[in-house]
C-alpha cells in the first residue's frame, strides 16, 4: 500500500469532498475489509477523521450505508469491523 493512512484525512481536506468521493472512497472503504487486522484498524480511524473533517451529512448519505452493509456481511471480520467503527464513534453522532 504506497498511500500511508495518515494522510488521507489531509489529503482529502486539500482535494475536496467532491473529488474524494468520486476516487478515493472506495479505497478506504476497501481498507476496512482487508485481511490483515492492523490494515482494518488503521482505516477505522482514518474514517472517524475522514467523518469529523467532512461532517455529520457527508457521513450520513456516504458512510453510514456503507458500514451498516459489513454488519450483514457473511464474514464475521467485515462485521466486527462494522462495530470497530461505531465504537470509535465514527458514525454515532450522526445516528
Amino acid at each position: 500500500m504506497s498511500l500511508n493512512f495518515r494522510y488521507m484525512p489531509l489529503l482529502a481536506g486539500q482535494l475536496g469532498v467532491e473529488f474524494f468521493d468520486e476516487k478515493l472512497n472506495s479505497l478506504c472503504m476497501t481498507w476496512l475489509v482487508d485481511h490483515v487486522y492492523a490494515i482494518r484498524e488503521a482505516a477505522t480511524l482514518n474514517l472517524k477523521k475522514l467523518v469529523e473533517k467532512f461532517g455529520p451529512d457527508w457521513a450520513q448519505n456516504t458512510v453510514i450505508p456503507k458500514v451498516l452493509a459489513m454488519s450483514r456481511d457473511q464474514n464475521y471480520l467485515h462485521r466486527m469491523t462494522c462495530l470497530f467503527c461505531i465504537n470509535v464513534s465514527c458514525i454515532i453522532s450522526t445516528l
